[in-house]
């Protein structure tokens, strides 16, 4: 009989009642977020009083509207110069002040919270974000807004959204019934200090990176001669040097005129003068399970986020390429992304680490290698992608994507080999302390939130 009570326990879950927030069994797990017991547990609702001072929209008085990113990500204006009330549909809709804690009552299990910014006091928000005074004699905004972004607290909030489609609405009450545990406000200020601490010095170091990577552009545009001319809009006549049309047309004339190479040092060819073919890839049935397994890199746009691609999400088995008919790219080939809405504002192209498919997304391109190092031209697609995007971006419908035609009438710069070489070792080495630096940056974020959660987690 003991022994059976024994099991027994082993099996069985015990709730403080203090704990409970809801009797209802769907929130029992949420009493399991392992906060360290050594600070009082303090409820949110304690600490926070709701703000609802209500604001009608009047046409033509200009708005600050917020925008919440989500874990952690901070709160900043959704249009950098505000909107007016006549382009605002919902008229009725509730002020921000400076230093109010703010959350998104949709993307909160997101880990949409944050604390109000300067520039947004006075700004506006619907009823789908909810504000809240804090309590600062008790609580550091900054620390509240740190403990709600954790992946702990933000398993909690799915937990405690509800929805019968795709938007989960956190349940308010719920929300403020939660306890968390408040260390006094010297050792709140210590934690949030040291979590910034960390931030800042990684802030510092993107800024650098970002320095150095414009930097890198500028050198290469002078090195090779390339002019960047300013884009007037203009009733008077304009002159454009007929050596630098590459097609005799309005539309390309327009995109083109931004950059110059009438002084370029080396000589100047079309894409189409070096690439010797560019081929695109397919999506295997994925009803099929056994076209996918772990034989062959299947590339496609979510992977393009490093130069030098070594980090591939899926892979596809031998009898899924050789039935669909995808060729394998050996490892040194470039790719580039050619349908997807990054190509909004980047042109993301890789050199690959290891023998690849691609999707109908990619393309592969081969060079001819006998006028053109690989790098090279990995660069300066790379360097250059502004002019890909101005002279071949297309828009759709439903999404933005690269027009071939366009894209091979690309200007591209066809320096002597040897100079070639020489290009490449300066990029390599900038790239190579970017890449350094930008991990530095990454290890500094990790180890703020690392650091923070030991504080407070078990």
């Amino acid at each position: 009989m003991e022994d059976n009570i024994a099991t027994a326990y082993n099996y069985l879950h015990f709730i403080p009642f203090s704990d409970l927030v809801n009797w209802s069994e769907q929130y029992q797990g949420m009493a399991d977020i392992s906060f360290k017991r050594n600070y009082p547990m303090v409820r949110i609702g304690d600490i926070l009083t709701r703000n609802k001072t209500l604001v009608n929209i009047e046409n033509g008085v200009l708005y600050k509207r917020a925008k919440i990113k989500v874990r952690n990500g901070g709160i900043e204006l959704r249009e950098n110069n505000g909107i007016l009330g006549n382009k605002i549909d919902t008229k009725k809709q509730y002020m921000i002040s400076k230093g109010q804690f703010l959350l998104s009552k949709i993307d909160a299990r997101n880990g949409a919270f944050g604390v109000v910014p300067e520039e947004l006091d006075g700004g506006v928000i619907t009823s789908n974000f909810w504000t809240f005074d804090v309590d600062k004699k008790k609580v550091n905004p900054q620390y509240l807004a740190l403990l709600t972004t954790t992946s702990s607290f933000v398993s909690y909030c799915e937990k405690a959204s509800n929805g019968t489609t795709n938007r989960h609405y956190l349940q308010e009450s719920l929300f403020l019934k939660t306890r968390i545990p408040l260390p006094d406000l010297k050792e709140q200020d210590v934690f949030v200090k040291e979590y910034l601490d960390k931030i800042n010095k990684a802030d510092r170091l993107d800024y650098e990176t970002k320095e150095i990577i414009n930097g890198i552009r500028e050198w290469l545009i002078n090195y090779l001669g390339i002019s960047i001319n300013e884009i007037r809009n203009s009733s008077k006549l304009q002159l454009i040097n007929y050596r630098s049309l590459l097609k005799w047309s309005i539309e390309e004339i327009q995109k083109q005129e931004k950059f110059t190479f009438e002084y370029a040092k080396y000589n100047v060819v079309s894409l189409k003068d070096i690439v010797t073919s560019i081929e695109g890839g397919k999506t295997p049935s994925t009803k099929r399970k056994d076209y996918w397994g772990k034989d062959v890199f299947w590339v496609s746009a979510k992977d393009m986020k490093e130069l030098y691609l070594l980090n591939i999400q899926d892979k596809l088995s031998l009898k899924g390429v050789e039935e669909t008919k995808l060729t394998v790219y050996p490892k040194g080939t470039v790719l580039g992304v050619f349908r997807s809405g990054i190509l909004r504002h980047s042109f993301p192209v890789c050199i690959t680490a290891h023998s690849v498919t691609i999707n109908q997304d990619l393309k592969a391109f081969r060079i001819d290698e006998t006028k053109i190092k690989k790098l090279y031209f990995l660069f300066y697609l790379d360097i250059m992608q502004d002019m890909v995007l101005s002279i071949a971006r297309k828009k759709g419908v439903t999404v933005e994507s690269i027009n071939a035609d366009a894209f091979m009438g690309i200007p591209f710069v066809c320096p002597p080999m040897i100079v070639q070489s020489e290009i490449v070792r300066y990029i390599y080495e900038k790239k190579k302390y970017i890449y350094q630096q930008q991990e530095k940056a990454k290890q500094l974020r990790i180890q703020a939130i690392t650091d923070f959660e030991s504080k407070i987690f078990d």
